[in-house]
């Protein structure tokens, strides 16, 4: 007989006995989920429905609490600014000045059954006037103005649908309902409480400019004593400045 002849069959029986050791081992594992006819299966379908709801429940949430909170407040933070709606806000760069007002914003379901934030639609208008001659009022002069919707939409095949801020030459990403991210060189910021453009002058003595550090992604002065302030004490409303550090 030879070498080849003896070896096989001896690997052979090792390999069946192994493999009739590890049946029961399969067998004994717990189900993980196929239907066994004891109901075990609805009960993961169950938890896994309940624990979706409450993480959906959760996003909605969020985005509540953002849509209240943008009649209500200004933010910012080391990379974003949420002006409230309906009041200016002013961008300066260098001798360009841009203006945004956000004027409403919505999405595409407001029910809580339907509402899953990755397949949401979401809008905001805004106004915007842009200049670039040094000015600091829109009251005269070479300027230009228009209205936009910001938008974000589900991907499709993993590429991103979003439409962000334009304003004259100046281009910013937006996130939903009001958040406006700081442009990508360095810039300043200044929240207002005006809501007419005649009223927008900024060399208003009222006003707080941010400076914006795009490199170490920092505010290089934060004046404020909180991020968030309410829309009541902004500049030029009764006189009232935001509190200063």
């Amino acid at each position: 007989m030879s070498f080849r002849n003896l070896f096989v069959p001896i690997i052979w029986s090792l390999y069946s006995i192994s493999f009739a050791q590890m049946v029961p081992l399969v067998a004994d594992r717990p189900n993980k989920g196929i239907p066994d006819g004891d109901g075990s299966s609805d009960l993961i379908k169950e938890k896994a429905r309940h624990d979706f709801q409450g993480f959906q429940k959760g996003e909605l949430k969020s985005v509540i609490i953002k849509e209240h909170d943008a009649y209500l407040f200004a933010d910012f933070d080391h990379a974003t600014i949420s002006p409230p709606v309906g009041k200016w806000v002013l961008v300066r760069d260098n001798n360009k000045l841009c203006a945004i007002r956000f004027v409403e914003f919505w999405r595409s379901h407001v029910d809580d059954d339907n509402f899953y934030y990755s397949r949401e639609e979401f809008f905001s208008r805004y106004d915007w006037y842009y200049r670039a001659d040094g000015g600091v009022t829109f009251k005269g002069g070479e300027f230009q103005a228009g209205t936009g919707v910001a938008s974000t939409k589900p991907q499709i095949w993993r590429i991103e649908r979003k439409i962000g801020i334009k304003c004259g030459s100046l281009r910013f990403k937006w996130i939903y309902p009001n958040q406006i991210l700081f442009p990508e060189k360095n810039s300043e910021v200044a929240f207002t409480g005006w809501s007419e453009i005649s009223d927008v002058n900024a060399n208003d003595n009222d006003l707080v400019w941010i400076d914006h550090l795009p490199k170490t992604g920092n505010l290089s002065t934060f004046p404020y004593e909180n991020h968030k302030v309410p829309v009541t004490q902004l500049p030029a409303m009764g006189g009232k400045q935001l509190p200063k550090k």
